[in-house]
């Protein structure tokens, strides 16, 4: 299964490759120097991209090489880059990602220099997809973050790519909230376009996020949503909308389903030429007949995944491989096999181990080399400079003099060097200092605001008991007496009717601020029913539907834990039904061991978020103050016109 995460990614940063290489074709018209509209460099450049698609490296590398003469010769800055961004791509196709980056890099000045800001951006994201692949992740969220802010303020329509190179990069580094949320950006920025090829393969790419992170309803969810496009769907698209979904029904046991899925992936992808992913379904394949007692079946399927992984390019999956046939030559009674099988597991198992203690050796070799060579450096240095100093012996007077005057600047400047160290630590404590009493302050003012919550929840109970107890009791007495005086009176009288409406409706409005200000659905059954009874209220067919997706929350948590998440529900889905005018809403609150994400969504009018921290409004400190006592964070992702996303994350105990 870890090798269809691994497919995800080379699929994703392929489409990115071939739509950098479409973009330097399309940006030609933008950067133009002295020589850009020579009409030898576009047909070079056409030739290079020509070569590129047809996969002729050799031809393209040499071809490359003549424009990359040419430009240099008639100085056209965007055409060099352009030849340096065509060499780096070669070399990305080829693995070589340090030799990608250098000439990335000598691209990247070019563009500098032609201050093409477009280019930039682009280069960025290539940059980062380099040493995302060497597993270098600080230096490549550094350039994506450099190629994002590029894209806003000069390239949005590349924006995509970003985000999409982000969401890999998180990914890679198994933060799958982080580039779940991206890939949730780039589901509404596929819907603007309409471009449905990259909406489907983001959504498998969102399903399989979901599934290797353990949230398998999510996953099944998002492949719906596949569904419903399937019929636009490629071929090669519905190979892994089958092997995805496939992985989903065996785990949570529809054994036959996972069965029809796995085949029809295999049937998409032997219609399309495709062999690469047949290894991993037919050992799927496998698990679904063992885990149903078929072992003959099962057999016959891990036989035929080991033929296709016994070369010496496939064999990182074998040791699970063979472990799973030892099981199954176990449960047929094939003893020989079952321990020949598990032998060459353990085997398999110590070459892999082995290697990767050769790695570490050679790495630590390479170091420890490095700095054999800095103490020979230094050594070196130390000689020279005693060559130095016995030459100097020989105008010992004149040395003499500069040594003193040497060492009485050196003595100025350390003394000043005293004075500045001193100064800046004293600034620097005072500056702690000053911390420290924010600090304080802050945690104050949050003790204050969490009696104040307090108190109002409080408040809210005692009130709404009142007005249960004492004002609806007294609504409901004058209603009895109301009903005893129309028996007495002969005449049907229209104001006594209308007397009667009014009166029910006060006892419905004194029941929902009861209900709103202490809800006993909350307390007693716990929050999961007290937010199907919220989604039941405010749901209305004709002008809003309301979605609840849970998952995870079997357990009910401490009830000030669930009174506070209900409360900020409450307030953002508050906040959506007074100012969003939105159709649709989806709450989502999941939960993974000790992690607890909650998202409230809406397709509404959106609002300026800096505008609104600016306002600093109630709703907002109480929404934050609420978010801090639980101990998480709270995002907002909106802008007006394109609806709201907010998104808490929180632990629990």
């Amino acid at each position: 299964m870890f090798r269809i995460s691994c497919l995800l990614l080379t699929i994703t940063i392929s489409q990115c490759k071939e739509d950098e290489v479409t973009t330097t074709t399309n940006t030609a018209t933008t950067e133009v120097t002295a020589s850009d509209d020579n009409p030898v460099l576009a047909a070079g450049f056409d030739t290079v991209v020509s070569l590129y698609y047809q996969g002729n490296a050799t031809q393209c590398r040499k071809a490359t090489a003549r424009l990359l003469a040419l430009a240099d010769s008639l100085g056209s800055l965007n055409y060099i880059a352009k030849s340096y961004n065509a060499l780096g791509s070669l070399f990305v196709d080829e693995g070589h990602y340090r030799k990608a980056i250098r000439e990335y890099k000598k691209g990247l000045y070019r563009r500098r220099k032609a201050k093409d800001m477009q280019g930039l951006a682009s280069d960025y994201n290539n940059l980062a997809i380099c040493w995302k692949n060497l597993s270098v992740f600080d230096t490549a969220l550094l350039y994506i973050d450099s190629s994002i802010t590029g894209c806003k303020k000069y390239y949005p329509d590349y924006m995509n790519r970003a985000y999409t190179t982000l969401a890999n990069l998180y990914y890679s580094q198994k933060l799958y909230s982080q580039a779940s949320r991206f890939y949730t950006r780039l589901h509404k920025i596929y819907l603007e376009k309409s471009d449905t090829f990259n909406l489907l393969t983001n959504l498998l790419n969102h399903a399989n996020c979901y599934r290797v992170s353990y949230m398998r309803d999510s996953a099944l969810v998002i492949l719906d949503k596949f569904n419903n496009y399937a019929a636009d769907a490629t071929t090669e698209q519905m190979a892994r909308y089958c092997h995805e979904k496939g992985i989903c029904q065996l785990v949570i046991g529809k054994y036959e389903e996972a069965e029809l899925l796995y085949i029809k992936s295999l049937e998409a992808y032997t219609a399309i030429g495709d062999s690469f992913m047949f290894d991993e379904l037919y050992r799927e394949l496998g698990e679904v007949y063992q885990v149903q007692g078929d072992y003959q079946h099962a057999l016959k399927y891990y036989r035929k995944s080991f033929a296709m992984l016994n070369n010496p390019q496939r064999k990182y999956d074998m040791p699970d491989l063979c472990e799973f046939m030892a099981k199954t030559y176990m449960y047929l009674g094939d003893a020989d096999s079952a321990i020949h099988f598990m032998t060459l597991h353990n085997k398999l198992e110590k070459e892999k181990y082995a290697k990767e203690a050769q790695i570490e050796v050679a790495r630590y070799s390479a170091k420890f080399e490095n700095e054999k060579l800095q103490s020979q450096k230094i050594q070196l240095k130390y000689e020279n400079e005693e060559a130095v100093r016995k030459n100097q012996k020989l105008t010992i007077s004149v040395i003499s003099v500069s040594l003193l005057f040497v060492i009485s600047i050196a003595v100025t400047l350390l003394f000043r060097q005293l004075y500045l160290s001193r100064k800046i630590i004293s600034e620097r404590n005072e500056q702690l200092h000053q911390n420290k009493i924010e600090q304080l302050m802050r945690e104050n003012q949050i003790d204050r605001m969490t009696a104040l919550m307090e108190g109002q929840e409080q408040e809210r109970s005692r009130i709404a008991t009142e007005l249960h107890d004492g004002v609806g009791s007294l609504l409901a007495t004058v209603k009895h007496y109301f009903e005893v005086v129309e028996s007495k009176l002969q005449s049907n009288d229209n104001l006594v009717k209308k007397a009667f409406n009014i009166l029910d409706k006060a006892c419905d409005e004194v029941r929902r601020i009861s209900h709103d200000m202490a809800s006993n659905v909350l307390s007693k059954f716990g929050l999961k029913a007290a937010l199907y009874d919220m989604v039941d209220m405010i749901s209305d067919k004709d002008k809003l539907k309301v979605q609840l997706i849970i998952t995870g929350m079997e357990n009910r948590l401490e009830n000030s834990v669930e009174i506070q998440i209900f409360r900020i529900i409450q307030e953002l889905v508050g906040n959506v039904l007074k100012h969003a005018k939105a159709s649709e809403v989806v709450i989502q609150l999941n939960r993974h061991n000790d992690q607890i994400n909650l998202m409230v969504e809406d397709n509404g009018v959106g609002f300026d978020y800096n505008e609104a921290i600016k306002k600093d409004g109630m709703g907002m400190r109480n929404l934050k103050t609420r978010v801090t006592q639980l101990g998480g964070n709270i995002e907002f992702d909106t802008n007006k016109g394109s609806g709201t996303t907010a998104i808490v994350d929180f632990k629990v105990s």
